[in-house]
């Protein structure tokens, strides 16, 4: 005799997936599980600020992503590293290339040696004759401060006819001021 169901009771369907409860759940909320925004969460610019905290972070500790992190509020190591070896450095370079191209290589003013008061010795022989600074000797200083960092050690015999200290002091008067105010710059606009 064949089976027969009784009217009043629909056969059960069986599927592969449970069907879940929400009874302790608002009916009016959907209950699916909402995927994450694919892309990334928009950028916001680099503020002349921060690049000059980068730019001397990276002068002064080396540039890495270790001597980064957590130096600039609100960035990370990587970024910021990102933004030093792919943005900071080549502009620094096109920037001072563009002032050594205008035959005033940052503010020759600044590097004027003093002159010399009138004595006996009118040149001394165990000091060699002040000159000024080319911007090729400048690029080079640049050069060495982003590979190196900039101290009187790293300096020290890279340049002919230039001691260390002749260097460092070149690099703070007139080639930090310079860059300082050309990131900042660079930020703002």
């Amino acid at each position: 005799m064949p089976r027969t169901t009784s009217p009043s009771t629909p056969p059960k369907r069986r599927s592969a997936k449970r069907e879940r409860s929400f009874d302790n759940m608002d009916s009016d909320v959907d209950h699916k599980a909402k995927k994450a925004k694919s892309g990334k969460a928009k950028a916001r610019p680099w503020s002349g600020d921060e690049l000059a905290a980068l730019l001397k972070i990276a002068l002064t500790d080396g540039a890495s992503k270790a001597n980064f992190e957590g130096k600039i509020l609100g960035r990370t190591g990587e970024q910021c590293f990102g933004i030093w070896r792919m943005t900071v450095v080549p502009f620094l370079y096109k920037a001072v290339r563009e002032k050594g191209d205008k035959k005033k290589a940052y503010s020759e003013e600044d590097v004027k040696p003093k002159k010399a008061r009138r004595t006996k010795l009118t040149v001394n022989p165990g000091k060699a004759a002040p000159r000024k600074w080319t911007s090729g000797e400048l690029d080079t200083l640049l050069t060495i401060a982003v590979k190196h960092g900039a101290s009187i050690a790293n300096f020290e015999g890279r340049i002919a006819g230039r001691t260390g200290n002749q260097c460092m002091r070149s690099w703070l008067v007139t080639v930090v001021p310079f860059l300082d105010k050309a990131v900042r710059e660079k930020g703002a606009g």
